[in-house]
């Protein structure tokens, strides 16, 4: 019996191991510091409000996460939450993040695309493959002379 145990331990654990090893989350971090934190900070001089599915572009720009939000996974309230402030254009952010994130939550949301499509232009696309995944990412920055924003 205790050999057993032992083998599905051994198991368990190496199953963990590399599960773990493997999952390094949608956006290797070291590329998006590279590449897209730059295309971020040319884009906005000072500390701004920016969205995104994920909060990481906000932290590694040390800018400030629409309604300060902390997290990447969203609820069917809070992605109408969201989408009910971004489009009432209060603290309207001046850069939005399509991401992985945002694909997989907001992209449903015809009024919020609808408002970035009337109200924001592409400046920035990252399209490739990162460590065997797609990556991508697009940077939508607020149009000039838009709701009174020095930008």
């Amino acid at each position: 019996f205790s050999f057993f145990l032992l083998v599905i331990i051994t198991l368990s654990f190496l199953n963990s191991y590399i599960h773990i090893h493997n999952n390094e989350g949608v956006y290797p971090i070291e590329e998006i510091n590279k590449e897209v934190g730059p295309e971020i900070n040319e884009l906005i001089k000072d500390k701004s409000v920016i969205f995104s599915g994920s909060p990481i572009f906000a932290y590694i720009t040390k800018n400030n996460h629409f309604m300060d939000l902390s997290h990447d996974y969203y609820n069917k309230e809070e992605i109408e939450r969201i989408t009910n402030n971004i489009i009432s254009q209060k603290n309207i952010p001046k850069i939005i993040i399509k991401d992985a994130y945002y694909y997989e939550y907001f992209s449903k949301e015809e009024k919020l695309n609808k408002f970035i499509s009337e109200n924001y232009e592409l400046n920035y696309v990252l399209d490739k493959l990162v460590k065997g995944r797609r990556v991508r990412i697009e940077i939508y920055r607020l149009k000039e002379n838009k709701y009174n924003l020095i930008m």
